[in-house]
């Protein structure tokens, strides 16, 4: 009974070694037959534009974080398979993720460095001085005037929620929408301060979380003092802090820090200065230093 127990057993793991190995190569052979496919897609596309209106088509991949695909498939997309991205007989324009735009294998990226731009945050302060950087903050404003009513936000706190962004859109958004909902909670005509001033306290609070450690954080966890030594390097302008490690990384990944425009300075957001001038006990940051966002009432 043994015996023939045994053998029934090895001929089913054989028959499932078997199936695994015909699936491994079936799966590669059908990606072959799916980019010629694609590619064929494309060149009847692109025939017809050219003959019509002497064009090409662009292909824009874009919102991986919008639309919460993990971390692991991306880099297997963009790493393990990069080679696929240079037999697609297409333009194609790909917005790559901060979560993997900065870590130490994003040279590995499709079509290599030299075909890779970077479209840095908008600076609000200047480098070291701190003091408001004026066209930035333009810029920001001429975004709010695009997204909101003038007469739902005066210009006061118009720059204040630009300030508090640190010149990261998204967060700009965050800011706008969540002042908004706030005035209209309290049935405000338009958005005052007290709106701002919650909106930007939220905004705060999810940066706090950030900054703690967690159980979940796997080989890539780091430290909140190396975190800190990191973030009060940063803001004193150290050079030194200027270049990128596993920390400043995951920094840049959690949008603690930011890369500015001009000579793609870092700095760090506004919000996250708020936050280390409030743990006085460390020494990092003094209370009364500039750089951080002007709403931080109670």
């Amino acid at each position: 009974m043994s015996v023939k127990l045994f053998a029934k057993i090895g001929a089913t793991l054989k028959i499932s070694r078997k199936r695994t190995e015909e699936t491994v190569e079936y799966s590669y052979s059908a990606l072959s037959d799916l980019l010629n496919v694609v590619n064929r897609v494309f060149d009847e596309c692109n025939e017809v534009l050219r003959s019509e209106k002497t064009q090409e088509w662009i292909v824009v991949v874009e919102d991986f974080e919008k639309l919460g695909v993990e971390v692991e498939p991306l880099r297997r997309l963009f790493f393990d398979y990069r080679s696929l991205f240079e037999q697609l007989k297409c333009h194609l324009l790909f917005v790559i993720p901060v979560g993997l735009a900065y870590t130490e294998e994003a040279e590995k990226m499709p079509f290599g460095p030299q075909r890779q731009f970077m479209i840095p945050d908008i600076a609000v302060y200047t480098k070291k001085e701190y003091e408001p950087d004026e066209k930035g903050l333009g810029a920001l404003k001429d975004v709010i005037d695009r997204r909101i009513e003038p007469g739902l936000l005066d210009e006061t706190l118009a720059r204040s929620l630009a300030i508090a962004s640190g010149g990261n859109l998204r967060d700009l958004f965050d800011l706008l929408t969540r002042a908004g909902i706030a005035a209209e909670a309290r049935g405000a005509a338009r958005i005052g301060r007290p709106d701002a001033l919650e909106a930007v306290q939220a905004l705060r609070s999810s940066y706090r979380f950030r900054l703690g450690e967690s159980d979940y954080g796997g080989p890539e966890a780091i430290k909140i003092t190396d975190k800190m030594a990191k973030l009060a390097d940063v803001y004193s302008g150290d050079p030194k802090a200027q270049i990128p490690d596993k920390t400043l990384y995951v920094l840049l990944r959690q949008r603690m820090v930011l890369q500015y425009n001009g000579n793609y300075w870092f700095g760090v957001h506004p919000v996250v200065v708020d936050i280390l001038k409030e743990l006085k006990d460390t020494g990092s940051i003094e209370p009364d230093g500039p750089g951080g966002s002007d709403l931080r009432g109670h």
